[in-house]
């Protein structure tokens, strides 16, 4: 393994547990999701993108949505909220990037640490978490797209059961 292709780039002390990652091979970035920021890296040359979302939440979800937007869920002090935002060519933009924010129960754990699942598929989000906040009531959810949210009914018993 050749060491010389590590790079690294100065944490910021508002920004901590970086655990969720996407990476866009078409705009050659890396976005990284951490506790209270969404960073944008380059995968050039590892600089940052002057983008700091200071949401005080941990970022749990960060999918491409399309072409022009990401699609990012977060605990947001624990009452899940997600928003779509903007994708720039140009890293250097003073525009607003957060898009459409919305409610994020049955999407996104209200727990950082509450074990979850999340995919995007043809703009419908399939989720494996909690929906509430007491982390009592698991459930797999199909979110978003043209039909109606739909979700199981008494998961537990199965998602604890030998079925999984």
């Amino acid at each position: 393994q050749n060491m010389t292709s590590v790079r690294s780039f100065t944490q910021h002390s508002y920004a901590s547990s970086f655990n969720t990652f996407l990476v866009d091979q078409q705009s050659n970035r890396l976005y990284v999701g951490a506790t209270n920021a969404i960073f944008i890296l380059n995968l050039t040359s590892v600089t940052m993108d002057p983008f700091k979302n200071k949401c005080y939440n941990y970022i749990r979800i960060l999918k491409a949505w399309n072409d022009t937007h990401l699609f990012a869920c977060g605990t947001y002090a624990f009452d899940p909220h997600c928003a779509y935002i903007r994708i720039f060519d140009s890293v250097n933009t003073t525009e607003s990037r957060v898009q459409g924010k919305e409610k994020g129960r049955g999407k996104c754990p209200f727990e950082p640490m509450q074990p979850f699942a999340a995919t995007l598929a043809d703009q419908v989000l399939y989720t494996a978490t909690t929906t509430d906040f007491q982390g009592k009531d698991p459930a797999v959810v199909k979110s978003m797209g043209p039909q109606e949210k739909i979700r199981t009914e008494d998961t537990i018993k199965w998602l604890n059961g030998e079925i999984l």
